[in-house]
């Protein structure tokens, strides 16, 4: 009814709002400069110019060489199952002439670190949780219409490129995201509950 998509319309918006505000007060650099730092970082890292206060080029050196442990430094079962829970923080990502730290507990980047500590079978599974949430995102648009799907499947999309550059499990704004992208899905399908019953 028109009620009832008017409530919808109201909830959605309340919740774009919350979000759009919380992001706004979180960066604290203006967008053009940590691209510029970033296009700056990766510069670096390719010159072989290891920067530690270069985020970017300390996360492509992180991923590389956890992706080399990881290849060179596995047995066949670590291959499937991972090296273990924990286990990045015993790499030593020394590098000499730079101040990059010898041990972190996570490389910023969930997909290479789920694959180091839970294997291929581990990412699996996680690149399964991210389709299934696509999945019914996507078919909300059956219960609703196109703008609901568009909304949560846009959630996915954000938190899954989070996670591209952040732990989900070790950082807040991944985690963020996704109490606020389930929050919305499950009111969804709580409102389509309710109605059907009716």
């Amino acid at each position: 009814s028109c009620k009832i998509q008017f409530k919808h319309l109201v909830v959605t918006s309340i919740i774009l709002i919350c979000v759009a505000t919380v992001s706004w007060f979180s960066v604290g650099e203006r967008i053009t400069t940590k691209t510029e730092r970033s296009i700056a970082g990766v510069m670096q890292f390719y010159e072989g110019n290891l920067q530690a206060n270069n985020s970017a080029s300390m996360r492509l050196y992180w991923w590389t060489k956890t992706l080399s442990e990881y290849a060179n430094q596995s047995t066949p079962g670590q291959w499937a199952f991972g090296h273990g829970m924990g286990s990045v923080s015993s790499i030593d990502f020394t590098k000499e002439g730079t101040g990059i730290p010898k041990t972190t507990a996570h490389v910023h980047n969930s997909y290479i670190q789920i694959l180091y500590t839970q294997g291929v079978i581990g990412l699996i599974l996680f690149l399964g949780f991210l389709a299934l949430l696509a999945k019914n995102a996507i078919t909300l648009s059956h219960v609703y219409n196109w703008k609901i799907a568009f909304l949560c499947f846009g959630g996915v999309v954000m938190w899954s490129t989070a996670t591209f550059f952040e732990n989900h499990q070790s950082s807040g704004r991944p985690l963020a995201m996704l109490i606020v992208l389930s929050s919305l899905v499950m009111y969804f399908q709580i409102i389509n509950s309710t109605s059907v019953q009716e």
